[in-house]
């Protein structure tokens, strides 16, 4: 074969492979977005709206609600009604509070566990109240979960304090190895990252700790610049060598991929557009108290709130939000193109 031959058989090569990853790529959206018109991927459930941790990051313990937990009857017809609709992944408190400082924690596990065959749980946790359990509790806790992503304010005690606003470090780090060695022995199926909080990321990468860390953990990310949560954070809370993060999303005109995947449930059962965000409850979208996740999903606020961008219509706390996604591009990854929400967190799959 000639050179110029070979260059030319090269070229069409590379145009044909491209054609077929853009197939791909539109069969994974198109089938990611037969399931969205229906129902959502996924669903947070906010258990309880209290956190122990006073995060310099974290606006939750700024807020003015009424700490309370979620009544149980609630709880229950939650789950059952995510089950009747085929289940999915199922955040507990993954976002506003911190799980272990539910009261009827154990409670909710029994009744979540009737659906482990479709459910997928996870949540994202500091930790600190896994001390409170016995091993038979936290055994048990461990075999619900399918995912847990613990949050850690540094690699010291003095910087843990400063991050996360409370003395807690050493509980922190005996609960970390405690969690990790009972998952070994009882080979319990679940998957962990780490996430570090930190104002000083060097000091992180220089510590010895953080290899120790790495051989049981997956470091999922260290940060040290934080989301301003819609106006609640400011540069002024964060301690120094941390950053607030600023963006302008006013021209663009793809969707987020969060509203169109999540449905989110407060406390009192009020559903949001946005729980990532909307720890204000600014866009309630529907209340689980008198409503099912088919009819909230399918409502006018629901479909206005997940198409702001496409259709111009952003609201402050979504212009200004550091977490968008795009969701089309989010969608497209060929993996997807036979996902079902019974197989877990999307973006994970």
């Amino acid at each position: 074969m000639s050179r110029k031959l070979a260059e030319y058989y090269n070229k069409f090569a590379l145009l044909g492979n491209k054609l077929l990853s853009n197939r791909k790529s539109n069969h994974a959206l198109e089938h990611m977005r037969s399931i969205l018109i229906k129902r959502p991927l996924d669903i947070n459930i906010e258990t309880t709206n209290y956190c122990p941790m006073e995060c310099v990051f974290c606006p939750n313990h700024k807020r003015k609600r009424p700490k309370k937990n979620m009544d149980m009857s609630l709880f229950n017809k939650v789950c059952k009604n995510f089950y009747e609709i085929g289940g999915g992944a199922v955040g507990i408190c993954s976002m506003q509070s911190d799980i272990f400082s539910d009261v009827l924690l154990m409670d909710r596990l029994r009744e979540i566990s009737k659906y482990k065959n479709v459910f997928q749980l996870y949540t994202t946790t500091n930790l600190v109240g896994a001390s409170r359990l016995n091993d038979d509790d936290l055994k048990f806790f461990l075999q619900q979960f399918d995912y847990l992503e613990i949050s850690l304010g540094g690699l010291t005690r003095e910087d843990y304090r400063i991050m996360f606003g409370v003395d807690a470090f050493d509980t922190v780090m005996k609960q970390l190895f405690r969690i990790k060695e009972m998952a070994k022995y009882y080979e319990i199926n679940i998957m962990f990252d780490l996430s570090i909080r930190t104002h000083d990321k060097n000091k992180i990468l220089k510590n010895d700790l953080l290899a120790k860390l790495k051989q049981a953990y997956a470091i999922l990310n260290i940060k040290d610049s934080f989301f301003y949560w819609g106006g609640l954070i400011a540069q002024s809370d964060l301690p120094d060598g941390a950053r607030l993060e600023t963006v302008d999303n006013s021209l663009i005109r793809k969707d987020c991929i969060i509203p169109w995947s999540t449905l989110s449930v407060n406390v009192n059962g009020s559903v949001v557009g946005c729980g990532c965000v909307d720890w204000e409850a600014r866009h309630i979208i529907g209340d689980m108290n008198s409503h099912r996740i088919e009819d909230i999903w399918d409502g006018n606020l629901a479909k206005k709130f997940r198409t702001a961008f496409s259709e111009n219509n952003i609201s402050e706390l979504c212009r200004y939000c550091s977490l968008y996604t795009q969701m089309d591009k989010t969608l497209s990854r060929h993996i997807l193109h036979k996902y079902k929400p019974s197989d877990g967190l999307y973006y994970k799959q």
